[in-house]
């Protein structure tokens, strides 16, 4: 990846409603969030998302011939756009280009291959569970408290009425 494109990335840091109409964020940008391309705050933030999304690509200076650039998108770019875009062509969720734009880059957020993997060991997965169930009880003890009083409340209101 060239040096020019992370200055690039860290350039073009800023929200959609202030690019320029002629930049890729202006007509397929909603917020700083949701758009269709990055902008980093820093080169050094530029780096780590890079590294982030891309863990495996070497930002040395052999990572910015053509061919290393070639060799890269087609062995961990590809695979991931074909399937997003096999998806899009397959639900054909709409004919707006924009909505179709944002269905492939929540497609794309949401099968991202180096989203990070959160694994609960077991004991704490046991933990939670007697939680959850403890939590469960209460609201059900909760709940029967609740109507006994509703229930006794009628009660004197039938007893006051009679």
């Amino acid at each position: 990846m060239p040096n020019i494109l992370l200055s690039s990335i860290y350039a073009s840091s800023m929200l959609p409603a202030t690019c320029l109409s002629c930049s890729m964020r202006a007509p397929y940008g909603s917020d700083g969030t949701r758009n269709a391309t990055h902008g980093s705050d820093s080169p050094g933030s530029a780096e780590r998302e890079v590294k982030f999304f891309f863990p495996d690509l070497q930002l040395t200076s052999t990572a910015h011939s053509p061919a290393a650039a070639q060799d890269y998108i087609a062995k961990y770019l590809q695979p991931t756009l074909v399937k997003a875009l096999t998806e899009l062509a397959r639900q054909k969720p709409t004919s707006d280009k924009h909505e179709a734009i944002t269905f492939l880059a929540n497609w794309m957020l949401e099968h991202n291959p180096n989203k990070p993997r959160l694994e609960v060991p077991a004991e704490l997965q046991q933990q939670l569970h007697k939680q959850r169930e403890a939590a469960a009880a209460a609201d059900a003890a909760a709940a029967a408290a609740a109507a006994e009083r509703q229930k006794a409340r009628a009660s004197a209101v039938q007893a006051r009425a009679s």
